[in-house]
């Protein structure tokens, strides 16, 4: 299902002025989005909370962008088939995760793998979340999740 790679270690670090000049005029509303992120993540843990699905904890010293919204499947369930059935349904869920050891540009450079990350690699799936996500939106998310996981 993932079948990203990185070949090579480098950097691409320009940005065009069109993209500075919208991230300047969206800045105002960077706090707005940041908590409606983190009220639709507690809403997932809230929603979700019969599968003790496993989350990113953030310790109460830290303060989170909640840019991603990942669950530990239990390892009873394939993930590539988890999102296959959310897709059928109309949602897509994303894995924002590969172990460096399986891309290209380390390929060579890391001597084994690393089991913890292989761990994450098979069972850690991202769901929708983003800065106007409604709660009619995240229902419709955990309303597939409770049909495929009953």
């Amino acid at each position: 299902m993932c079948s990203s790679d990185l070949p090579h270690l480098g950097f691409k670090g320009n940005m065009p002025d069109i993209l500075s000049a919208i991230g300047l005029r969206q800045l105002p509303q960077q706090h707005r989005w940041q908590n409606n992120r983190r009220e639709m993540t507690e809403f997932y843990q809230r929603e979700l909370v019969r599968y003790n699905f496993k989350y990113q904890q953030v310790p109460e010293y830290m303060k989170s962008a909640y840019h991603l919204m990942s669950i530990i499947l239990p390892s009873t369930v394939s993930r590539d088939r988890f999102i296959q059935n959310m897709k059928e349904k109309g949602i897509i869920c994303s894995v924002h995760f590969k172990p460096p050891y399986e891309l290209g540009a380390f390929s060579n450079k890391i001597g084994r793998p690393c089991t913890v990350a292989n761990f994450m690699y098979r069972f850690l799936v991202s769901l929708p979340l983003y800065s106007d996500m409604t709660t009619h939106e995240g229902e419709q998310v955990v309303q597939a999740i409770k049909e495929i996981l009953p």
